[in-house]
């Protein structure tokens, strides 16, 4: 008999090995899944910063831009040539810089009119449109460029707006 007893085996002592190897796979299925999700939110995240960085510096391009606009139809108004060209270069190289590159097709077409505007009055051309002064012509297109600048920065700062929600998770 004593016999039958090392032979017959205690299937009821195993369960508890059995729970601690099922709970150990599920607790490290559980840690893997969790540090996959927390890549996964950590890569969003990084995304997300990097298109609020870019739509800042969009935003600060424009505003170099603007400074630049701003100072040149302010020279318009002074009979000083040397103000006046450097005040044009100034435009000119905001105007082929990075700020061209980042404007949408309305700030473009804008940018180019005032660029059109700014080759007739250094030419001293007359307008075809109004018979207006060179100098008209270039205050014109410098508000109209700026007007679509203000809403083009608008929109960026409401692009960073929503993407700040959604980092913070509001």
């Amino acid at each position: 008999m004593a016999g039958n007893k090392i032979n017959k085996f205690d299937w009821f002592s195993l369960i508890p090995h059995i729970l601690t190897v099922f709970g150990l796979i599920v607790t490290v299925s559980v840690f893997f899944n969790e540090q996959k999700a927390l890549r996964q939110l950590e890569q969003r995240n990084t995304i997300m910063l990097m298109q609020r960085q870019g739509l800042t510096e969009h935003k600060q391009e424009f505003y170099k831009l603007a400074e630049s606009i701003g100072s040149l139809s302010a020279v318009l108004y002074t009979n000083n040539q040397n103000s006046q060209q450097k005040a044009i270069e100034a435009f000119y190289k905001n105007y082929f810089g990075q700020a061209f590159l980042i404007s949408d097709a309305e700030m473009i077409r804008a940018l180019n009119f005032l660029h059109l505007d700014l080759k007739n009055f250094q030419e001293g051309k007359i307008s075809l449109v109004g018979n207006a002064s060179p100098k008209v012509r270039v205050i014109r297109s410098v508000d109209k460029v700026l007007r679509v600048m203000k809403k083009s920065i608008e929109s960026k700062v409401e692009e960073i707006q929503i993407l700040d929600r959604k980092l913070l998770g509001k």
